[in-house]
């Protein structure tokens, strides 16, 4: 069962990684945390220099790991596609 570790803000001033948070899991789901989502969101993934993959406004970006995720490691970098911060919720599953 997936648990939400914290929420984060993001915005368009450059990727902010997402980390794990908590022991290791299996995967990490990012979404907008509001209930109408505003903005699309671009991902890197494994590294902040990776080509962007952009997502729609409120669908959700997952990281799933081979084996697992450590804690303190990074699974990928996201950014807002337009002007403006959002809040966004992390789970760890």
């Amino acid at each position: 069962m997936a648990r939400k570790t914290f929420n984060f803000s993001l915005d368009n001033d450059g990727f902010d990684a997402v980390v794990v948070q908590g022991p290791v899991c299996r995967k990490v789901v990012v979404y907008e945390n509001a209930r109408a989502s505003t903005t699309d969101i671009l991902v890197r993934a494994p590294t902040d220099s990776d080509l962007s993959v952009r997502k729609v406004e409120g669908e959700k970006v997952e990281f799933v790991a081979y084996k697992s995720f450590l804690p303190g490691e990074t699974v990928g970098y996201l950014q807002t596609a337009e002007v403006g911060a959002i809040t966004v919720a992390q789970e760890e599953d």
